[in-house]
């Protein structure tokens, strides 16, 4: 919500943000009037200070500030904002292989169907999994704690890694290549490391 050409928004306007984001995401979900109107009075007791009209303003602050564009958020996006945090290139082994990985997890229905990991996790085991891919590490580092919202020793995130390096050691050079797994088959010559297992 910051930048330059934004209204600064004051530490005592905090609670009026939360509540017209949960207004917000609640309007993603149901267009149900009735349901709109109780919604906005369980809002008003989780912000008693502010007033219907500060809520609105607030809403259309926010709308107005990301364009009207409300989506879903997928994996991809969290690892495009860990890439960005990160620098690194277009180019660079990391970013290629893991979207390459995220690419073969989209697939997957155990991990983006079945389980309904959350897609946070999802983009941190990839990015886990492709510095494992790359051998520059094999455990979890502690820089990654700092980047993402875990710590390494989450059971969730320790299964979407293994399921990862599965992924990456099944997929066949012969079916039809994207850009980043044209990259990850000439960067093994097709062969997988032998702890992708």
């Amino acid at each position: 919500m910051s930048g330059k050409d934004t209204k600064l928004i004051t530490s005592s306007k905090l609670q009026c943000l939360g509540a017209s984001c949960l207004w917000i995401a609640f309007t993603q979900l149901s267009q149900d009037q009735d349901k709109l109107e109780n919604f906005l009075d369980m809002v008003s007791v989780t912000d008693p200070h502010s007033s219907e009209k500060d809520l609105y303003d607030m809403f259309s602050h926010i709308m107005n500030r990301f364009h009207y564009k409300t989506y879903l958020i997928t994996p991809y996006n969290f690892l495009m904002s860990f890439i960005f945090i990160l620098r690194l290139e277009r180019h660079h082994n990391l970013t290629w292989m893991s979207r390459y990985i995220l690419e073969l997890a989209q697939y997957d229905a155990d991990i983006c169907v079945t389980n309904r990991f959350r897609p946070s996790l999802i983009a941190t085991a990839a990015l886990y999994t492709g510095l494992v891919a790359l051998r520059l590490t094999v455990e979890w580092i502690s820089d990654l704690s700092i980047l993402t919202p875990y710590t390494g020793r989450e059971y969730e995130l320790k299964i979407v890694h293994r399921r990862m390096l599965k992924l990456l050691k099944v997929a066949s050079p012969y079916i039809y290549r994207t850009n980043e797994q044209s990259k990850v088959f000439k960067f093994f010559g097709f062969n997988p490391p032998k702890y992708f297992q």
